[in-house]
């Protein structure tokens, strides 16, 4: 997409092209770089089970091999009843889910007693980036949502090789 923006800047504004260009290539090897960090980091976790709230984290989950084991919302903008509650607390429980992505506009009191008794942490984090100053750009917001999931499952931070 970034290759996609560079493009059009450039053809609307071709007597900036030099400047966009070098700001691009700075951009994209910032986000190698860190792409290869997060891989590195979340590496141990690669086929561990997480839960969400709601769908939206497929390709976020599919990038680092995390494995969707279940959502609150038993059909997306439906709320959970309290069967799927106490099927989906069985499943954190039997497969040790760790994670539970949640939007911050979602209600944490729909959670009721769901985490109760599990090893599950709640990760709180908006489905993109400008909701926080920590997240304002794009690859703060991965880099905070990456630290979040290290976090909860307790990976020590990643050191520098």
């Amino acid at each position: 997409m970034a290759a996609g923006v560079l493009e059009l800047l450039v053809r609307l504004r071709p007597e900036q092209k030099e400047v966009f260009e070098t700001r691009w290539k700075a951009w994209d090897e910032d986000a190698k770089q860190r792409i290869a960090a997060w891989t590195k980091r979340l590496a141990p976790l690669r086929g561990k089970p997480i839960t969400t709230y709601h769908r939206s984290w497929s390709y976020f989950g599919e990038r680092f091999g995390l494995v969707l084991a279940g959502e609150v919302e038993p059909k997306p903008g439906l709320a959970p009843t309290a069967s799927h509650l106490i099927a989906l607390k069985q499943t954190l429980m039997d497969r040790s889910v760790r994670v539970l992505l949640i939007e911050p506009w979602y209600s944490e009191r729909s959670l009721g007693q769901l985490l109760d008794g599990t090893q599950t942490r709640l990760v709180k984090s908006a489905t993109t980036c400008g909701l926080t100053t920590e997240t304002e750009h794009y690859l703060d917001f991965i880099e905070y949502l990456v630290n979040q999931i290290a976090l909860a499952h307790d990976l020590p931070p990643l050191t520098e090789s």
